[in-house]
This record gives C-alpha cells, structure tokens and sequence, in this order.
C-alpha cells in the first residue's frame, strides 16, 4: 500500500500509516521530501494513479479557495480507482461554538504550534504573523464547515465522504473521501 503524504515537512503521518510505502511531498525543499512540487499542480504531473490514499493534514487551509479545488482534483488524479483522501482540517463552526461557550475573544490563544501561539482569529481569517511577513503560503487563511469541504471534495469526483474528530489540534476534523462511488449508487 502506497500513501502519499502531502505537506510532509508540516505535520508528520498518522501512525493508521505504519507498515504503508510513504511517499513524501513537500514545496520546500528543506523538507527533505521524496518529491519537491507544489500540490497544486499534481494533475500536471507522472504521478497519476500511483497511490491507495492521500494523506494531508494541516495543509488545505494554506491554500486560496481556487487552489484548494485544483489540489484536490490532483489528489483525485494520483489515486488509484480504489484510493482515498485522508485530511485534517480546522472545523470553523466547532471553532465559533467553542469560541461562544467558553466566552472567548478573538484574540484568545488557542494553542501553540511550531510557528508560534496561534489565536482564534488567526484560524478564522490566516495566520497573521505569516501574512505581515508577506509568507501568506505558511498563513493557515480559514477554517472548512463540514458542508464546505463536503461540497469541494464532491466537486473533486469524490465520494462516500465521512466527517470525524481530528486528532490533537483544538476543533479539527478528519475528513475521509473515496474515489469510487458507493457499489448500486
């Protein structure tokens, strides 16, 4: 089984991935990546086809709303007909919930990542330490409703998609979408 982990040098691989081929893709060479490209342009790669599922954690929320729709229409392309997509993504409306019952401000520091404290409306809007720096790629822009990434993952081509609670990080969801529809769907 091959997994291709995406925004690699971000956060690493579930350990669901033990005992699986994984395949490294990062922008930033630093990383050490298996391959150095941008995701967004996967559908324009020799990749098509090769892997059983994607994996990327903390990574679509870096992305401008086109991109998003063209990296997932990448990831479609590198799966094989069984493939999956595994994402984490912050969950908005979990957030904005939290957010009103705990009586919490804008400006409340949710939790601390590599990058530095990260506050609430940091998560809402982009990262705006990244932002000033002009580093908007590494500017974590916005949270997903579970209806938003449901919408763009269909978008995409795919399917049978389920919505969990992600692991770790404060109002996370772990999205799952399939390749193939549904068998007499």
């Amino acid at each position: 089984m091959r997994v291709l982990n995406v925004g690699c040098n971000l956060v690493p691989i579930s350990p669901e991935y033990r005992g699986w081929q994984q395949v490294r893709l990062d922008i930033d060479a630093r990383a050490a990546p298996d391959i150095c490209m941008d995701a967004r342009r996967l559908t324009a790669s020799d990749l098509r086809a090769q892997f059983d599922a994607v994996y990327a954690a903390s990574f679509l929320e870096h992305l401008c709303e086109p991109d998003i729709a063209k990296t997932l229409a990448g990831f479609a392309y590198v799966l094989r007909g069984d493939g999956f997509v595994d994402l984490r993504v912050p969950d908005s409306l979990a957030l904005m919930r939290y957010m009103v019952e705990h009586d919490l401000d804008l400006d409340t520091v949710l939790y601390t990542s590599a990058v530095g404290p990260i506050r609430a409306c940091d998560v809402l809007w982009g990262y705006q330490k990244e932002l000033a720096s002009g580093r908007d790629f590494f500017a974590h822009r916005f949270g997903f409703s579970q209806e938003t990434i449901c919408n763009l993952l269909a978008a995409a081509g795919f399917h049978r998609t389920s919505i969990g609670p992600g692991y770790g990080y404060l109002c996370e969801m772990r999205v799952m979408a399939y390749k193939q529809p549904q068998e007499g769907v």
